[in-house]
């Protein structure tokens, strides 16, 4: 297994992890109880008030991901500019200009693809919801935030 499969397959776990960490804080363990004077109700946990939670933390989830990908993405862009204009300037005589270009064209791709991550998610946790719905195993027909 080369390094970058290595590193996509950790990314992929890593952005795994956090769905499942946040539908799983999303799921109330107590019943709900509320006091008015000196009644107690207790309600218990249905549907809505899970499919509520859920679409709270994957809002959340979602907002993670544009923050972190938008950022890492506009650092790769300026980096691989730099880089880029670097191996430019460079002589031709060594192979580190074309190295540098290499790096330089990666980084921008890399970038590319943060951001077109950035813009699917929404898309992409909905389809996946639209899924589960479709099995008959999921309240939360899509996530709006």
């Amino acid at each position: 297994m080369s390094e970058s499969s290595i590193a996509y397959v950790s990314i992929l776990l890593l952005i795994g992890s956090m769905f499942v960490s946040a539908v799983y804080n999303a799921i109330p363990t107590q019943p709900i109880v509320t006091v008015q004077g000196s009644q107690a109700q207790v309600q218990q946990t249905n549907a809505s008030t899970i499919a509520q939670a859920v679409n709270t933390q994957l809002c959340g989830f979602v907002d993670n991901i544009r923050t972190v990908v938008g950022v890492v993405s506009l650092i790769m862009f300026l980096f691989g500019a730099v880089i880029y204009g670097i191996g430019h300037l460079l002589p031709n005589a060594g192979k580190f200009k074309d190295n540098a270009q290499g790096w330089a064209m990666n980084m921008l791709m890399g970038a590319i693809l943060g951001i077109i991550l950035v813009l699917a998610a929404p898309f992409v946790i909905n389809a996946i919801l639209g899924i589960a719905k479709l099995l008959g195993g999921s309240a939360l027909s899509s996530v709006t935030c």
